[in-house]
């Protein structure tokens, strides 16, 4: 199943992409959430994230947000549009503007698809766009990234990672994305920790290089019990116990 968010109008159409994500994982609260940028999305992985179950539960959601600038991936993604409509996982793609052809096949395959462009004005037959009043919370959420939170886990830096984690629970982004996102450079400081090469590891350049200076702070057994917790950690959430992200903020405080 795929549900699309497009538009030029950022503000709006990350709000109405975090309201979605978030009533998603509501009504699937066991599923596990996988989420990717254009540096972490790893085409080869595409073809079996359509197939395969979830780490956690039988279903997963996944979370592609701004991948599409990318032409390998564009290309990888568009081959396999009718699996992922027929995938019981459910995929979420996020991207302020794509290509004719792209938004077509997009339509073509989504279960729902919204546009959220910037509205545009005419001024001396010139086309401007109309700057419409937005928060200070709503420009702070809009610019929020897990991925800064991982790489802020990933250098250690237990201040900026703590900070990010509070940041993201004032925008109200479900711990679960937060936690997949964590859980997923983590898993990336394993692989690349005794490897020589990003070939070697199985992953792109630019996420070898960033997960093994990450790696580099922490030993195989601190990324080994950092990665068991995590796991740990999400189980108990939805057991009943800790509340994940008040897990996640004892992981960072303890383990970082």
């Amino acid at each position: 199943m795929l549900y699309v968010i497009l538009g030029t109008d950022r503000i709006m159409s990350r709000s109405k992409f975090a309201t979605l994500r978030d009533s998603l994982i509501a009504k699937r609260p066991d599923a596990s959430v996988a989420v990717f940028d254009e540096d972490t999305c790893d085409v080869a992985a595409l073809p079996s994230l359509a197939a395969s179950a979830g780490l956690f539960s039988a279903k997963s959601l996944v979370v592609l947000d701004s991948v599409l600038g990318d032409e390998a991936i564009r290309e990888a993604v568009v081959n396999i549009l009718s699996d992922i409509s027929a995938s019981e996982n459910v995929f979420m793609l996020y991207e302020e503007k794509v290509d004719a052809k792209t938004k077509k096949s997009l339509e073509k395959y989504a279960e729902h698809m919204d546009v959220y462009d910037a509205p545009k004005l005419a001024f001396r037959g010139v086309p401007v766009k109309r700057a419409a009043p937005v928060s200070e919370h709503a420009r702070m959420c809009a610019a929020f990234s897990g991925f800064d939170l991982a790489d802020a886990v990933a250098s250690r830096d237990k201040k900026r990672a703590w900070m990010l984690l509070q940041h993201a629970r004032m925008c109200d982004v479900g711990a679960e994305e937060i936690h997949g996102t964590i859980f997923w450079q983590v898993k990336m400081m394993l692989v690349c920790k005794d490897a020589n090469s990003a070939e070697q590891a199985g992953v792109k350049p630019f996420v070898f290089g960033k997960s093994k200076r990450g790696a580099n702070s922490f030993t195989t057994e601190e990324l080994r019990m950092l990665s068991g917790n995590l796991v740990h950690a999400y189980h108990e959430a939805h057991r009943g116990g800790m509340p994940l992200y008040d897990a996640l903020e004892t992981l960072i405080l303890r383990q970082v």
